[in-house]
């Protein structure tokens, strides 16, 4: 495990992987909103994609590095994978050791930037026949060795229920937009763009 690397509190600006695609704004829009949570420090947003059960952490906030960009979380493995897999918040103190519900690498993302408390948040919709869907999962860590109030607690979900559905939404028309991005790609790379380009500017006139 990474040693703990207790850095200032002090909220910087955003890094984002520059091997993964920017996110959505809702997706930068929700981790600010985790941000201004009591004493928050840091936050990971981790979203689900639509045909998979997994989330991958796609923007922080606080990190100052992108360390945890791109995490693959599972459902039922590690504090995360708890959440997706039941749809509840997961608290805990980010001792030492760790804590007995994270694994390996959320153990070394949260020590390397210092966290001590972690609360881990579902990003909840509510389907057409009252379903819970679970859209992803947001981390919240505070640095400061004090646990979260019931408070902050409450309201952290509340903003996950708000979130959960703008966030889906974006994360759609993004992988529908990188699902376009990539047939261009393929057709240019075979010779076949040009020619769509021309039939379409046919049809249009």
């Amino acid at each position: 495990m990474a040693t703990a690397t207790i850095i200032d509190s002090k909220k910087a600006e955003s890094q984002c992987n520059g091997s993964l695609p920017t996110p959505p704004h809702a997706l930068r829009m929700a981790a600010r909103a985790f941000l201004r949570l009591a004493r928050a420090d840091v936050v990971w947003l981790a979203v689900r994609e639509s045909r998979s059960q997994v989330a991958a952490v796609r923007w922080s906030e606080g990190a100052r590095s992108t360390t945890g960009l791109g995490l693959a979380i599972e459902p039922g493995v590690g504090a995360g994978g708890a959440v997706l897999a039941k749809g509840e918040p997961w608290l805990g103190k980010i001792g030492r050791n760790g804590a007995t519900r994270l694994r390996d690498r959320e153990s070394t993302v949260l020590c390397h930037v210092g966290v001590r408390h972690l609360m881990a948040i579902p990003l909840i919709t509510t389907g057409f026949f009252g379903e819970a869907r679970i859209e992803g999962v947001a981390y919240v860590g505070t640095r400061r060795d004090v646990a979260w109030s019931d408070r902050t607690v409450a309201a952290s979900q509340r903003l996950g229920r708000q979130a959960a559905r703008a966030v889906r939404g974006a994360q759609r028309v993004s992988e529908a937009t990188q699902r376009w991005e990539r047939v261009w790609a393929e057709l240019a790379t075979s010779g076949e763009a040009g020619g769509m380009s021309a039939a379409a500017g046919c049809i249009t006139k």
